[in-house]
């Protein structure tokens, strides 16, 4: 995923992403996070799961937070 920081100053950011089923149930949630991201910059980070299923799942951002 990729955050950028559209903000005039320094900001951090925490965002929780729900992995859903085909019925869209969460199968899982992992938090990524950004410290002092400058104005302006992005940067690209992975989410990952650590839960093994037999069906595909969707990532989907469930709650972001900037401070």
């Amino acid at each position: 995923m990729r955050i950028t920081n559209h903000s005039g100053s320094r900001a951090s950011y925490a965002v929780r992403i729900d992995f859903t089923d085909s019925s869209g149930k969460t199968v899982e949630s992992t938090v990524v996070g950004v410290r002092d991201l400058e104005p302006g910059r992005t940067a690209t980070l992975l989410a990952f799961g650590s839960t093994a299923t037999r069906t595909p799942t969707t990532p989907k951002v469930a709650q972001a937070q900037r401070t």
